[in-house]
């Protein structure tokens, strides 16, 4: 029935009724969807001054009730790839109008929409225990699920805001880009909860781009968008799994490593195998691979590191020998932060460094280290050895002369290198305090 126009004040007759319902009768108008009895008979003369919207009021004609019950079948509708949780008997009713079932379905990483009538449909039609559902035919409801993970229109990833961090992630297909853009509904929600029951990570043949600066699943609110360098991994025993399709990322046999397709990048190390093996492809090693990793020993010959912080929080980590390191964009690697946090580290050998501007907390906290090398192009110290309380002997390339060269900018590396003595590459002391 089209809308019909009313002059203010003018009294004017109802248009003729021509809404049916099988098996109810029409017995008038009202101003409530929920009134059982009418306001206004059809085609009564009646007087506006503002605008309404009249219901249909009906009334079960004299058939069997059987003849008049529907039912309502409730399909879970889960996304490929997901189990659901929860069942949901039919619903029928004699009733014209009744409270939809409340939902008792549940899948992990998916927030529940509402119901629709079509199974492909993205937005719902009806909320959840929706009240004055009118029940005039058989019907068939679709769950519509929407997932803590989704992709905008340029195919960026959007992290929404859940309770948990599902087992198994599911990156969704059409996603190209991890980390350059987020949707957080409240930062104050961030905690540093972490997520040791993280099972595997599943990137999809679309992403072509993850940006390195971006961490793991080590926030409540899910992924976190920022370097966040002191709480990255936390040793979380997760795997990623790729699929073979994808023609930009592979991983290893364990799944611990994430590699771009020709095995030249190390883009992140889990902790879901104790074999941190780096493959002898890998010519260059993003921001962040190894923070808060299991590794317990590394060896470096010719690698480019994207920046520093490369292993940081290692608490495993025994011994480093690095050789022949450059930035990935060709150009002296800043050590700075590098070994920040490794209280397990015993020795480190930086002698092949080659020129290093300035080492600026380098080892700070490595609170078990007793041994360095550093190479002879050494410029400047800066905090390098803060609570570097077992470092008793540092071994450096070049002369006395070229290590009384180095500028020491910060008090407390002052008067710690008071008490250290110094040795070149044969031995012999240079430097006794």
């Amino acid at each position: 029935m089209e809308a019909q126009t009313f002059t203010e004040g003018t009294a004017q007759t109802l248009t003729k009724n021509t809404f049916s319902i099988e098996g109810y009768k029409f017995i008038g108008w009202a101003d409530s969807q929920t009134a059982t009895e009418a306001k206004y008979t059809d085609e009564q003369e009646i007087t506006i001054t503002v605008d309404i919207t009249l219901y249909a009021v009906w009334e079960k004609e004299g058939t069997p009730p059987e003849e008049n019950k529907h039912t309502i079948t409730f399909m879970v509708n889960a996304p490929e790839g997901f189990t659901a949780q929860g069942s949901m008997p039919p619903q029928s009713s004699t009733e014209l109008y009744i409270t939809l079932a409340k939902n008792a379905f549940s899948i992990e990483g998916h927030t529940f929409k509402g119901w629709a009538k079509d199974a492909s449909s993205k937005e719902a039609e009806y909320e959840d225990a929706k009240e004055n559902f009118m029940l005039i035919e058989n019907i068939v409801l679709y769950a519509v699920w929407e997932y803590w993970l989704s992709v905008d229109e340029n195919g960026n990833l959007i992290v929404q805001d859940v309770d948990d961090v599902p087992q198994n992630v599911v990156i969704p297909e059409g996603a190209t880009t991890i980390g350059e853009q987020h949707t957080f509904p409240n930062f104050s929600m961030f905690t540093d909860d972490i997520y040791p029951n993280l099972k595997s990570i599943k990137i999809p043949s679309s992403v072509k781009k993850i940006n390195t600066g971006f961490a793991f699943g080590d926030k409540k609110a899910g992924f976190w968008p920022f370097p966040v360098y002191d709480k990255r991994t936390k040793g979380l025993p997760f795997k990623f799994i790729v699929d073979e399709n994808n023609p930009h990322f592979k991983t290893n046999d364990s799944g611990n490593m994430l590699l771009s397709k020709d095995g030249t990048e190390l883009y992140f190390v889990t902790n879901s195998s104790s074999d941190y093996t780096i493959p002898p492809t890998v010519k260059s090693i993003k921001e962040g691979a190894f923070i808060g990793a299991d590794i317990q020993t590394i060896e470096l010959d010719g690698v480019a590191l994207e920046t520093n912080f490369s292993f940081k929080n290692c608490t495993k980590l025994t011994s480093a020998v690095l050789k022949n390191i450059v930035k990935t964009d060709g150009k002296d690697f800043d050590p700075s932060y590098l070994f920040d946090g490794c209280t397990a580290l015993e020795s480190a050998d930086l002698s092949g460094f080659g020129t290093v501007e300035r080492m600026l907390g380098t080892f700070s906290n490595c609170t078990s280290l007793q041994e360095i090398k550093l190479p002879s192009g050494l410029k400047k110290f800066d905090n390098a050895f803060n609570n570097c309380t077992a470092l008793q002997t540092i071994t450096f390339e070049g002369t006395a002369e070229q290590w009384n060269d180095i500028s020491v900018m910060s008090a407390s590396d002052k008067e710690f290198l008071k008490s250290i003595t110094v040795k070149d590459s044969s031995g012999k002391i240079i430097v006794q305090n």
